[in-house]
């Protein structure tokens, strides 16, 4: 990984190269008549033969361009070329070595900033760590220098021709140990300020710790205590409108029952003479009553009636002792 990050950042400034020297080209195009007027008897087949030649020595020329946008210098025999001087010797009569400036300007240093945009560039979305950017620097270095060396060699009577190798190979590799340490380090401080920031946070977490586990304590508590059956619904349509009766003697039933078991056909016989006496009686004595509630518009509640009805069956149970004791006398 860190190697293509060497590649990429060497492609990226192969491109700017050809940019820069594309530029200076076009600004300098004038000289590529004054260089054409050196062939006074140069047909239409030797200047094809030199722009092909021109073409050819494309390469060579982008990356002498980017070891001069580093900071190293290109040197033709005694001539040399760099950002801050220039001095150039009678150039050979090629279309391409026109767009090799006479002198360098002042604004040329603000080039420098072609390998810092390649550099950031090819570590855009990386996250390189320190080692990551240690070998992407041997790596920028180990082909830059080899890249200097193929484009390097004897011109003719100039002598020795390119860019300077070890300085072009040591500027590029330290652009890229420059930013890259630069941007390893503030992923470092991002890493470290983030792990401070959980460490600060952390006390905070025992107490929704201490609450989870008080959670499961008190769903037990409420696990424990007793919980009441659900009742059934009741349909019966008699049930449901009737009311609940507190605290009513349950001897009264039973007595009844063993008064009706034990009386006979006489005695019912009786009963249903003096049953009606003594309704109208009941219907006498609770007429005020009932005729009261009927003014006062209040109905007897359901537990008043039930007692009424067991008043009524005592009397009537006491009714039937007296006539059956006195048939047998």
């Amino acid at each position: 990984d860190a190697t293509q990050i060497a590649l990429r950042y060497l492609g990226y400034l192969a491109i700017g190269a050809a940019v820069v020297f594309a530029v200076v080209f076009l600004l300098n195009i004038s000289r590529q008549g004054e260089m054409m007027d050196e062939y006074p008897t140069v047909s239409g087949l030797g200047v094809a033969g030199l722009v092909l030649v021109s073409l050819l020595y494309i390469p060579n020329a982008i990356v002498s361009t980017a070891a001069v946008v580093v900071g190293s210098e290109f040197s033709i025999g005694e001539g040399s070329v760099s950002l801050f001087s220039a001095h150039l010797v009678p150039l050979p009569p090629l279309p391409i070595t026109g767009g090799i400036p006479a002198s360098a300007p002042s604004w040329a240093v603000v080039l420098l900033v072609v390998p810092l945009g390649a550099a950031i560039y090819a570590l855009y979305k990386k996250r390189p760590s320190f080692q990551d950017v240690l070998v992407a620097t041997v790596a920028s270095a180990v082909v830059m220098f080899i890249a200097c060396d193929l484009v390097s060699g004897d011109l003719g009577y100039y002598g020795a021709t390119g860019p300077i190798l070890w300085t072009a190979a040591g500027l590029t590799a330290l652009w890229m140990a420059v930013v890259g340490s630069a941007v390893a380090a503030g992923f470092a401080f991002v890493a470290w300020r983030a792990a401070r920031t959980a460490r600060v946070t952390a006390p905070d977490t025992p107490d929704s710790d201490a609450a989870e586990d008080d959670a499961p304590e008190a769903a037990a508590e409420t696990d424990e205590t007793p919980v009441e059956p659900e009742r059934e619904p009741i349909t019966d349509p008699e049930i449901v409108d009737a009311e609940v009766v507190e605290n009513e003697p349950d001897d009264a039933a039973p007595d009844a029952a063993a008064d009706g078991e034990e009386g006979t056909p006489a005695e019912d016989a009786a009963k249903q003479q003096e049953e009606p006496e003594e309704s109208e009686k009941h219907e006498e004595s609770d007429e005020p009553e009932d005729a009261e509630e009927k003014k006062r518009g209040v109905a007897k509640p359901v537990s008043q009636q039930l007692k009424d009805q067991m008043g009524e069956s005592e009397q009537a149970s006491s009714s039937e002792n007296s006539s059956a004791e006195g048939e047998r006398d």
